[in-house]
């Protein structure tokens, strides 16, 4: 049934508990009905971690000289670092995507991003050309879903009608990350080594980890399944066996997203704009023809 009835307190009243939508436009359970406060905190706390992510893999751009040096390797080698970190920007979403329509925003947020920071801290750490690309690979593979599930989340969070102020906004600030990278990296570079580079970027993933882990649920799904149990009812589900479940993960939600990029004009171009703006803003060109 769409809607289930539930007592409240000990008189009379009843309180009608829709969990498979919202109970109206005012529903305070709809992220959009929020405080205001709470929606731009909100929004600018997943922005700012997003920021962290491009800044994350275009900070590393300064240091290949330094670490051809110190790893003995070549230039092209000690470019692999900063090319696998956006290799693995790429590969992230497959994942991160349906995992955000399967579990909610946040806790994707919540298990990525300290992945992402481990594999920061091993990148710091690493002694070898072979384990700092690994850990800059899987470093950019969890660090895709807090770029990728961050518009979802400002959707979730504004209507319409401001959308477009919103997401001016959150598209802004990642670009400025992986822009300002290569100035940050340069001058840690030279005062404190390349090691540096990892060192500021896990300072900053604590910083603005912080308030994401603040916000509130924002996925419509998981907020009703959230209400359902709350109020002692059910949330209609598919069940599915272990076999349909990999299917389901396998055929909707993994290859669906590539197939609409092979398939529909407008996301290949957006895929290809933002590969080669983040191509271009990581130094990755000038890195590459400054080792010849």
């Amino acid at each position: 049934m769409a809607k289930s009835e539930q007592d409240v307190g000990d008189g009379p009243a009843q309180e009608v508990v829709n969990v498979v939508d919202w109970n109206g436009k005012d529903d305070p359970d709809n992220p959009r009905n929020f405080s205001l406060k709470r929606r731009i905190i909100s929004t600018a706390a997943v922005t700012f971690l997003a920021f962290v992510s491009t800044l994350g893999g275009s900070v590393y751009a300064p240091s290949h000289e330094e670490v051809s040096r110190q790893l003995s390797v070549s230039d092209e080698i000690a470019i692999l670092p900063l090319a696998m970190y956006n290799v693995g920007l790429a590969f992230g979403p497959l994942f991160g995507a349906p995992l955000c329509e399967t579990f909610g925003r946040k806790v994707v947020f919540l298990t990525t991003t300290p992945l992402f920071a481990l594999f920061i801290l091993g990148s710091g750490f690493s002694q070898n050309a072979a384990s700092l690309i690994v850990c800059r690979f899987f470093a950019g593979v969890f660090a895709s879903p807090a770029i990728s599930n961050a518009s979802a989340t400002i959707v979730d969070y504004t209507a319409g009608r401001y959308r477009a102020v919103s997401l001016a906004f959150y598209y802004s600030v990642p670009f400025f990350g992986a822009v300002l990278g290569p100035l940050i990296g340069g001058f840690l570079v030279e005062l404190k080594g390349w090691r540096w580079t990892q060192w500021t970027t896990l300072f900053f993933i604590i910083t603005f980890y912080i308030p994401v882990i603040f916000t509130k649920e924002t996925y419509k799904k998981t907020i009703l399944q959230r209400r359902a149990k709350r109020h002692g009812l059910t949330y209609p589900t598919t069940e599915r066996t272990a076999a349909a479940t990999i299917k389901y993960f396998t055929t909707t939600l993994f290859l669906r997203p590539i197939h609409m990029m092979v398939t529909e004009p407008i996301v290949t171009l957006v895929c290809l704009y933002n590969g080669f703006s983040m191509f271009h803003s990581c130094d990755l060109p000038l890195a590459i023809i400054s080792s010849y």
